[in-house]
């Protein structure tokens, strides 16, 4: 996900028609679908990613947080 002043602008599972179904993966790494979000505002941004298992076993659900901004 990516917000701006705590609002939602990205969510990745949008772009698979079932928003409210996790993204997954079986090789290890998950391809963001990023590129598909243009930033238009200028300002600071947080991106969120969402864990909510590893190798399909459930765990509590943890999220790594990153802050950018844009000029």
């Amino acid at each position: 996900m990516i917000l701006k002043d705590n609002k939602t602008v990205f969510k990745a599972t949008n772009q698979t028609g079932q928003p409210t179904v996790p993204l997954h993966a079986t090789d290890g790494y998950m391809p963001i679908p990023v590129l598909n979000y243009k930033f238009i505002e200028k300002g600071k941004y947080l991106i969120k990613i969402p864990v909510y298992g590893i190798l399909f076993n459930p765990i509590r659900p943890e999220t790594a947080e990153f802050s950018i901004i844009i000029t």
